[in-house]
């Protein structure tokens, strides 16, 4: 009769009671120790800074004990480790003693790192340039000769003979009248006194049925321009200075060129 086989159990010794699901009764105590430790800080009088971030710390921490393993390990052997790993000594003293049948023993040794920093390496100091200042060597001076002035003679000139002074012409016959215009309706002229002499800074002011159109100023020449044409129809010209007294000019404009006025002051 042949013996039946039966699978061997694997992790016999490590089977853990299973409380609800995959959970077990481990995970179940850190998990609810965690919430706890939550609640009673949540409870505390402290302030908000101090007891939403403690309250999530002591929840997250126990969560992640009970549920969250680091490279196939529980987190609570890591913190066991890390702690085991602060508190741990980490220098030992080496002491000779003699053992058992005079054989020495060797007992735990303090070694200290000594770490030799080596001193930076310092350059040699450029030597200081050596700097020879001539000594300026006195010069004697030299007497200049003065240099005799040279006197040239005077050549007398002849007298340029004197031109006579010619009259001035009569202002009737050359006085500068502007140009005649080009474009139609266009109104140029001088303004001048009694005698025929030129008269500036005369207003002219031209006017439409008692509504003043254009004005303008005569120049030192006493000429004035106006510059845009006018429109066909009756103006009136008026002229004013102080100290002067014109008279009032009508001109009916009819598209045609017309010549410069001649607005003379009344004797």
């Amino acid at each position: 009769m042949a013996i039946e086989q039966h699978p061997i159990p694997q992790d016999v010794a490590g089977y853990k009671f299973r409380l609800i699901g995959e959970m077990t009764v481990k995970q179940f105590i850190w998990l609810a120790g965690g919430i706890i430790l939550g609640l009673i800080t949540f409870s505390l009088p402290l302030p908000f800074f101090f007891k939403y971030p403690l309250t999530g710390i002591f929840v997250a921490l126990g969560a992640g004990i009970a549920f969250l393993p680091v490279e196939g390990r529980p987190m609570d052997k890591w913190l066991i480790a890390f702690i085991k790993s602060v508190y741990s000594p980490t220098e030992y003293t080496w002491q000779k003693s003699e053992g058992v049948q005079g054989q020495p023993s060797v007992t735990t040794a303090k070694i200290t790192p000594h770490v030799v920093v080596p001193a930076p390496a310092t350059r040699p100091a450029a030597p200081a340039p050596v700097v020879t200042v001539a000594t300026p060597t006195p010069i004697a001076p030299t007497p200049v000769a003065p240099t005799p002035p040279v006197v040239t003679p005077a050549i007398p000139t002849a007298p340029k003979p004197v031109a006579p002074t010619p009259a001035a012409p009569a202002p009737s016959g050359n006085l500068p009248i502007p140009f005649t215009p080009t474009t139609p309706n266009t109104l140029v002229g001088m303004t001048l006194t009694a005698e025929s002499k030129i008269l500036d800074g005369c207003l002219v002011e031209i006017k439409s049925n008692g509504v003043s159109i254009r004005a303008t100023k005569s120049n030192q020449l006493g000429q004035f321009l106006f510059a845009k044409p006018l429109e066909n129809g009756n103006f009136q010209i008026f002229t004013e200075k102080t100290g002067y007294t014109f008279d009032t000019y009508s001109l009916t404009l009819t598209g045609q060129i017309v010549k410069p006025l001649r607005l003379q002051a009344k004797p």
